[in-house]
């Protein structure tokens, strides 16, 4: 038995098993009612948890919390390898986090991504593999008119909030590896794959400067020349113009170089495309925090 089960009896409520993994009891009842931790219901129909479960429960996720159960979390370096999940369990988790970010339920979200996280997974895989496809099904249900312009809105809000709130679920390096700059490209109004992009760069240890959708290139290419980042992120995706890229490559890669910038670029704006020379595309976000943990920390300091 963990030794800090020891303090309760044989069975803990919502509330004391909340307290001690440092979560709200919302979060709890929603892990018990997805069966993440098994639970049994009084004749009153409350949740009651067996301290064998609870035990079970944190070796199986390797939980850590604030009391010192289990090692702590690094998302760059997870603590211990996961095996893929199939087909049918990730197309069942994408159309259960689809239906309630558009739903607006902020809280089961969370309830579904936190004990992932928890267990070893990073926040980058989690994003390729479940959140990134459910912004595409969205998005192509929206195309169709399946789902009107509010709906798409709705889960829009419900997964900055998400996002937010997932913040603590990061362990940043330490010393600080420099400063990224992330952008959308000109012309380009979607944001939401740059907010993961954020996270994952505070993952990698960098401080980074969001900036957000419609960045014109020349405002970019004078906040480059000024500061000299160690590092800038463009995001795209399909409906921004070609040319509107091209002209974006040949106006801030003489600028990145002589800054000593390393320049990314991600999104299927940027599938079509050869990027130059000195400029690197990455196909997913794994793909980009693994570039990120590469890089040698504060070259322009």
């Amino acid at each position: 038995m963990i030794p800090h089960l020891k303090t309760f009896v044989d069975t803990l409520s919502t509330r004391q098993l909340a307290e001690l993994l440092a979560v709200s009891e919302a979060t709890v009842k929603r892990w018990a009612d997805a069966e993440i931790i098994r639970c049994f219901r009084t004749p009153g129909g409350h949740r009651k948890f067996r301290v064998e479960d609870v035990t079970a429960f944190l070796r199986q996720y390797n939980y850590a919390t604030p009391s010192g159960l289990g090692p702590p979390f690094n998302e760059a370096q997870p603590r211990s390898e996961t095996a893929a999940p199939s087909a049918l369990v990730l197309t069942e988790q994408r159309t259960r986090l689809r239906n309630w970010l558009l739903g607006g339920d902020v809280e089961a979200v969370l309830s579904d991504l936190s004990p992932q996280r928890l267990s070893g997974k990073s926040l980058a895989e989690l994003f390729d593999l479940v959140i990134a496809p459910c912004l595409e099904d969205i998005g192509e249900r929206w195309h169709r008119g399946v789902l009107t312009t509010a709906q798409e809105h709705i889960a829009s809000a419900t997964l900055i909030e998400v996002l937010a709130r997932l913040r603590p679920l990061i362990e940043v390096r330490q010393p600080s590896r420099g400063r990224a700059i992330l952008a959308c490209a000109p012309e380009e109004q979607h944001d939401l794959a740059l907010r993961m992009i954020a996270l994952i760069t505070q993952s990698a240890g960098y401080s980074s400067t969001f900036i957000g959708a419609r960045t014109p290139v020349v405002d970019l290419a004078s906040l480059i020349a000024a500061e000299s980042p160690q590092v800038l992120v463009l995001s795209a995706s399909e409906v921004t113009p070609q040319e509107t890229l091209t002209h974006s490559f040949s106006t801030l890669v003489p600028i990145c170089r002589a800054a000593k910038t390393t320049w990314l670029v991600g999104g299927k704006g940027f599938d079509a495309l050869t990027p130059p020379d000195g400029v690197l595309c990455v196909k997913n976000l794994r793909e980009l925090l693994e570039h990120l943990s590469e890089l040698p920390p504060n070259s322009n300091a």
